[in-house]
């Protein structure tokens, strides 16, 4: 048996609530069937399996370092695997007792099993994100993110579990379409949970191998990010979009990459120090050490370019086409302006500062302009469209990243003679 699971186990066994959870379910169970009432048990799993479940997964790693145990259960001879699946089902264990037993009191007053069996997959697969976005947060000693935005998370987990429950459960059957093939609907969403959910695991391997110094895994990135990509370019095409053909599963798959360009920029680790390894790397023709050091927030990059490339080839008018291109220009200055804060501020306070820097340029300005009645000015901080403006646009965006690239290029230069002089 896995000895980090057995260790939980025996951290969660107390017989009187395990004994007490049996008696209040059984309880309940024949006050129903005596009185003919029917229990919201799907209701009480998805709390059960996603919130509190959930909950305990984000802090799982969190109550080791309170209780003074992480630091041992690092330097143990427990591999990356072992500590992963342990905690991950381990923390949970007197959780999944209760949703057993609520489970079998939902099957004796009728509940389908294989129902509330997806309602426990589906549980599974949200802790699972809850305890990589616990990992992240222990990893980067990040003490700013509240509870509360971990409980907002799991509510939306939640209200998206419930609506693909519903499809489950619903008499008609529906069909997708597939790089031209046709699926059941159910089949390949449960399909589609299960991989995902196997890349969220494989996440949660990473970064408690890096937790324990071991050696990294070089292709996990790429693989996840093509993996998303081809995956959402596969659905049917949605055509004209008013007069701009657009083709849906694209837009789709370039929110994915945005998405996961700006949260490796935020949370990936940016040092001198891997760079220069990088450098040297590519230097001695040392291509496992090439990949192991490339900044992971290129891989998107590159990804987004090329689709960004697909759409601009594509049937689309001028104005599109000017419009990606001012995109992708703003693009590249936050990824400037992050990857320069975050290099030149202390790590402890990189992220938060980058993240008010990507919010200021972003949201804050655009919406003071939009508010004080000068829209136009919009196209000026962040990416939007207007006929008589777009060179302007363009010009403005390449001056903001000519003028970002020279001042952390001076500030580097100013830090490294400073260095110097104290060598």
């Amino acid at each position: 048996m896995n000895p980090e699971l057995r260790r939980q186990i025996q951290m969660q066994w107390d017989i009187v609530p395990m004994i007490w959870v049996s008696i209040v379910v059984m309880l309940f169970t024949a006050g129903a069937l005596h009185y003919g009432i029917r229990l919201p048990i799907t209701t009480a799993l998805f709390f059960m399996g996603i919130l509190w479940g959930g909950y305990r997964s984000f802090h799982a790693v969190r109550e080791e370092i309170l209780q003074k145990t992480w630091d041992w259960q690092r330097l143990s001879a427990l591999s990356a695997w072992t500590l992963t699946w342990g905690k991950l089902i381990g923390c949970n264990a007197f959780v999944w007792y209760s949703f057993a037993w609520v489970v079998l009191s939902g099957c004796l007053i009728g509940e389908q099993p294989k129902a509330l069996g997806w309602i426990g997959f589906y549980s599974f697969f949200a802790q699972a994100i809850s305890f990589l976005l616990g990992l992240l947060t222990v990893q980067h000693a990040t003490k700013r993110w509240p509870t509360i935005l971990v409980l907002f998370l799991l509510f939306g987990l939640m209200a998206y579990g419930k609506g693909l429950f519903s499809l489950y459960q619903a008499e008609t059957t529906f069909t997708l379409m597939w790089y031209g093939h046709a699926y059941e609907g159910n089949t390949f969403i449960l399909g589609g949970l299960l991989l995902y959910g196997a890349w969220i695991v494989q996440g949660c391997y990473v970064l408690m191998a890096k937790a324990l110094q071991a050696p990294k895994t070089v292709f996990s990135w790429l693989f996840f990010t093509l993996f998303c990509v081809l995956s959402v370019l596969g659905f049917e095409q949605s055509g004209y979009v008013g007069q701009i053909y657009l083709v849906g599963n694209q837009i789709v798959a370039g929110l994915i990459l945005l998405l996961m360009l700006y949260s490796l920029l935020l949370i990936e680790d940016m040092s001198f120090v891997l760079y220069k390894k990088w450098f040297l790397a590519y230097q001695n023709a040392d291509w496992r050490g090439f990949l192991l050091y490339f900044p992971r927030f290129l891989i998107a990059w590159c990804v987004f370019l090329i689709l960004g490339a697909a759409l601009c080839v594509q049937e689309n008018p001028p104005q599109v086409r000017w419009f990606l291109a001012v995109f992708l220009l703003y693009v590249f200055r936050d990824i400037v302006l992050v990857v320069g804060l975050r290099l030149l501020i202390k790590p402890t306070q990189s992220v938060m500062v980058s993240l008010f820097g990507l919010m200021t340029v972003d949201i804050l300005l655009p919406m003071m302009c939009l508010l004080m009645g000068y829209s136009h000015w919009i196209g000026g901080i962040a990416p939007y469209y207007s006929e008589a403006y777009r060179l302007e646009y363009v010009a403005s965006a390449m001056i903001q990243i000519i003028s970002l690239l020279g001042f952390f290029i001076y500030c580097f230069k100013k830090r490294s003679q400073q260095l110097q002089e104290i060598q």
